[in-house]
């Protein structure tokens, strides 16, 4: 097995399994909302499973929603303003071919 095929069987293993996390939560959930809807249909009188299955129900659901990262760094922002002896230290190499970025450059 070469060693990008290993890497393909990889990433599709991590993603069948991604796929299956939001597929048994989503089933967990169907579980729970048919035992409410089953508890009130038939009135089997257990207020308290209802009260408990839902929050449940609602609590996965609320779970597997993805949220984005914010990510604030740590360190002070290195500007050409702020410290120009700094951008004098850092060069890229001569033979490089490529052109000195200045952080206030965006």
């Amino acid at each position: 097995m070469s060693r990008s095929s290993s890497i393909a069987a990889r990433a599709v293993m991590a993603l069948v399994l991604m796929v299956g996390f939001y597929l048994l939560a989503l089933v967990i959930v169907a579980a729970l909302l048919l035992s409410i809807y089953v508890q009130i249909r038939f009135k089997a009188g257990y207020i308290y499973f209802v009260i408990v299955a839902g929050i449940g129900a609602v609590t996965i659901l609320v779970s597997i929603i993805p949220r984005p990262e914010r990510f604030d760094p740590p360190w002070p922002k290195l500007t050409h303003e702020h410290h120009p002896e700094l951008s004098g230290t850092v060069r890229t190499p001569e033979g490089a071919g490529k052109e000195v970025r200045r952080a206030d450059a965006r």
